[in-house]
């Protein structure tokens, strides 16, 4: 497995809200929410820092939970591997240690999420959805 990782860009979307990231992938239409220490990986992760960075600094209990997480994520197309990490200038947060990370996956605005009315149309433009 690569050592770093960023959001699946433009294919998905994240944001991490009070402490709980939301994650969006426009292709499927799946919207997801990860729990605190879901949140916690991805916003460390988003911040730069290396999968071996942070498995250093984790409870040996959580790295294999870790990994198996970050799996989740890039076979569901929210995260792709990077060659090389890039730093931010930003403090590292302990982590959470309120269990294993786990992902909720919703499914019920799929039709809504993958709708692009405007790059999605005919030549007529919209509201004429393109055709197959």
């Amino acid at each position: 497995m690569s050592n770093s990782f960023r959001v699946n860009e433009p294919a998905a979307a994240m944001q991490v809200l009070e402490g709980e990231a939301v994650l969006i992938h426009f292709d499927s239409g799946k919207y997801y929410a990860a729990n605190r220490s879901g949140s916690w990986l991805l916003d460390m992760l988003s911040r730069g820092y290396s999968l071996a960075t942070l498995c250093e600094r984790l409870p040996p209990s959580a790295q294999a939970d870790v990994h198996e997480f970050v799996g989740l994520l890039t076979s569901e197309g929210l995260l792709t591997a990077t060659p090389t990490p890039s730093l931010l200038e930003a403090a590292f947060e302990p982590w959470p240690d309120d269990g294993a990370p786990t992902l909720e996956v919703h499914t019920d605005l799929e039709d809504l999420l993958k709708l692009d009315p405007i790059h999605d149309v005919e030549a007529d433009g919209w509201p004429a959805k393109a055709g197959p």
